[in-house]
C-alpha cells in the first residue's frame, strides 16, 4: 500500500471524541503539519498524564476508556506529524508534558507552534529532533 502524505491536518470540534479518529490514525500516513485548534478539547476525562507509563495508560488506572482511546489516538498522530500547531487548548500542557516525557518516541517531528493567544504565536523549528 502506499503511504499517503497530508499536507495539513487540522482538528476542530473534537471537544473529548479524538477517538474517533483513531482507525484514520492507525494508517501510515505522514501529516506535514497537525493543528489542533478546538479551545475545548480534553484529552483526559480523569485520567492524568502522569499515570502514564510509556505512551499508554496502565489498566489499573481507573478512568473511562475514552481516555486511553483519545491518548492512543492522539499519539498515533503526533507520531507521524512533521510540525504541531497548538491553539490556546486547555491540553497544551499535557500534550507539552507527553512530548517532554516521551521525546524518543517522537523522532520525526521537527516543529512546535503554540499560539498563546490570538495576537501572539511561538513557532520552534529545528532540523534534527524536536526535543533532544
Amino acid at each position: 500500500m502506499a503511504h499517503s502524505i497530508i499536507s495539513d491536518l487540522e482538528l476542530k470540534w473534537i471537544d473529548d471524541e479524538l477517538f474517533r479518529l483513531a482507525e484514520f490514525s492507525e494508517e501510515s500516513h505522514l501529516v506535514k503539519i497537525l493543528s489542533i485548534t478546538d479551545r475545548n478539547f480534553k484529552l483526559f476525562k480523569t485520567a492524568k498524564v502522569e499515570q502514564m507509563i510509556g505512551l499508554e495508560l496502565p489498566e489499573n488506572i481507573k478512568c473511562p476508556d475514552t481516555d486511553r482511546l483519545n491518548l492512543r489516538t492522539l499519539v498515533n498522530l503526533i507520531k507521524k506529524a512533521r510540525r504541531i500547531v497548538l491553539n490556546n487548548l486547555n491540553v497544551t500542557g499535557d500534550i507539552l508534558k507527553i512530548l517532554s516525557f516521551f521525546y524518543q518516541e517522537f523522532s520525526s517531528l521537527k516543529g512546535l507552534e503554540l499560539e498563546l493567544d490570538d495576537a501572539h504565536s511561538t513557532l520552534i523549528q529545528q532540523t534534527g529532533p524536536l526535543i533532544p
